[in-house]
C-alpha cells in the first residue's frame, strides 16, 4: 500500500466510523482491490454496467 492509498484507507476508517456500523470492516487488502478498480473507473468513460460497479464500489468504500 503507497501513502497515499494508505491515506485514503485512514479516511475510509474514519467515515466508517459514523456511516458504516451497519457493515463489516474491510480489510487492508480488499481496501487496497477495490480502491484500485474504484480509480480504475473513475479515470475513464464508464459504460452502464461499470456505472452500476462504480456505483457499488464507492458506496463499499464509503465515498460519494
Amino acid at each position: 500500500m503507497n501513502p497515499t492509498q494508505h491515506r485514503r484507507y485512514l479516511d475510509y476508517i474514519d467515515r466508517f466510523e459514523y456511516f458504516g456500523r451497519a457493515k463489516t470492516k474491510m480489510s487492508q487488502e480488499t481496501f487496497v482491490k477495490l480502491d484500485s478498480e474504484y480509480l480504475e473507473l473513475l479515470n475513464r468513460k464508464r459504460e452502464d454496467e461499470e456505472e452500476v460497479r462504480f456505483a457499488e464500489i464507492a458506496n463499499e468504500l464509503l465515498r460519494d
